[in-house]
């Protein structure tokens, strides 16, 4: 019960405080076709450059995996030869 009261003087306080205004606001139907021409634009120089340098990008991730996998070895090995000499 003390929940209900808490949430109706909350939702009471803000509807108080932060009053809704209308919006006459709407899209004209020119300007969902433009949103469109532009949406479909970027999603096709996107795809096309993902699929031009795909190469490039794998070699790129191959090439930063390789790094890691190679850092954590070496330190690996770093920390084996610390507990030999200890």
């Amino acid at each position: 019960m003390k929940t209900k009261i808490q949430i109706l003087v909350i939702t009471v306080f803000l509807l108080f405080f932060f009053p809704q205004k209308v919006s006459a606001a709407y899209i004209d139907p020119n300007t969902g076709g433009m949103l469109f021409q532009l949406l479909a634009t970027i999603f096709g120089v996107l795809t096309s450059v993902i699929l031009i340098f795909s190469s490039h990008i794998k070699r790129f991730l191959n090439k930063v995996a390789r790094n890691i996998r190679e850092s954590h070895s070496t330190s690996k090995r770093f920390k084996n030869t610390e507990k030999e000499v200890d």
